[in-house]
């Protein structure tokens, strides 16, 4: 499996996805977009007018400004959201 990586790209986009870089081209697993609202984060389909069966888009290089790793909550979002298998939450139980 690939990492999840934050890659920004040329036409603005924030785009959280599994990265693997293949020639000129890179491959970008589940794709999300990052869109800021007010003091939350959101996600969207990066590519939403897609076939949403399809798990993988391939994009230039050039169309890339920088690939780089997210913060670790922003890997734990992915991994959720894409996992098969359902996982709790980071905090299982409170005090009294």
């Amino acid at each position: 499996m690939s990492e999840v990586k934050y890659v920004k790209m040329l036409s603005g986009e924030d785009v959280i996805a599994e990265v693997e870089v293949q020639g000129s081209t890179v491959k970008l697993t589940h794709p999300l977009v990052a869109i800021p609202d007010g003091k939350s984060l959101g996600f969207m389909p990066f590519a939403p007018l897609i076939d949403q069966s399809i798990e993988y888009v391939n994009v230039s290089k050039s169309a890339i400004v920088f690939i780089t790793t997210p913060a670790a909550e922003i890997i734990d979002h992915h991994k959720r959201q894409f996992s098969k298998i359902i996982t709790p939450g980071k905090q299982l139980f409170s005090g009294n």
